[in-house]
């Protein structure tokens, strides 16, 4: 089992192609859970989980900036696990927050002598 890409060093943005190499010494089939680490390996999220193959595109556009990111690919053959953690940190660059208003709805109209409440959500 062995992360391939990205390994380390790497500045990400966008779409990433997260690849690894894995064979099961019996031959059966693997599957395989792709995890993102923005601290260094402290903590683990997992992106992807029983994937097939050995590619996933990751989308980074939601992922916090950090200089500290790593990837861990888990392979399983349903007895036996094993992992590989990219060589080197890989930086993510930072992004602006992004703020939505939910409500009210575009165009929505309120009395003058009523509460206006507003609901939104931010990344």
């Amino acid at each position: 089992m062995q992360v391939l890409a990205p390994n380390g060093g790497e500045v990400l943005q966008g779409n990433v192609d997260v690849r690894w190499a894995a064979t099961d010494e019996d031959g059966g089939p693997l599957d395989f859970d792709v995890l993102y680490s923005g601290d260094g390996g402290a903590t683990w999220r997992a992106l992807a989980v029983g994937l097939a193959g050995d590619t996933y595109s990751w989308n980074t556009s939601n992922a916090a900036g950090t200089t500290h990111g790593l990837i861990k690919v888990k392979a399983n053959d349903g007895g036996h696990t094993t992992e590989d953690v990219t060589d080197a940190e890989f930086t993510i660059p930072p992004k602006s927050p992004v703020v939505v208003i939910l409500e009210p709805a575009d165009g929505a109209t309120v009395p003058a002598d009523r509460a206006l409440t507003c609901r939104g959500a931010a990344f």
